[in-house]
């Protein structure tokens, strides 16, 4: 899913992705904003803003990377919130309290990790929903 969103991106908004790419590859968990809060997995995760609406959510598992998702924060609009697709894929109910957005790594530059299981379920999700 997340390959189809990063091909649709052009422009500035592609200049934008590219460039956070390069950052994470070099960087790992510090090219990230912050860490997502919720239920599991959802602190596993962490989001990057792109340019104007548009996040990366991101998970790691070993030594990988996965951007999971690329499209816009359009909290009005469930369907097309990059948030929302998430909660979905996660299994998960949008969380009821206000977001916190603790740093994405840990104090000794660690990113949060989810078993390398728990990142195929939620790809295997992904694909299910862009059918």
């Amino acid at each position: 899913m997340a390959e189809r969103q990063i091909a649709g991106r052009r422009g500035a908004r592609r200049k934008a992705y590219d460039q956070f790419e390069q950052a994470l590859a070099h960087s790992g968990c510090s090219a990230l904003d912050h860490r997502l809060t919720g239920a599991d997995p959802l602190p596993s995760l962490c989001a990057k803003h792109l340019r104007g609406s548009d996040r990366a959510v991101v998970a790691f598992a070993d030594d990988d990377a996965w951007v999971l998702l690329v499209g816009p924060h359009a909290a009005g609009d469930a369907a097309a919130d990059v948030y929302g697709v998430l909660y979905e894929l996660a299994g998960v109910p949008r969380p009821r309290q206000p977001r916190t957005k603790p740093p994405c790594c840990d104090d000794d530059q660690t990113p949060p990790t989810l078993a390398e299981a728990t990142v195929n379920s939620l790809v295997r999700r992904a694909r299910l929903l862009r059918r």
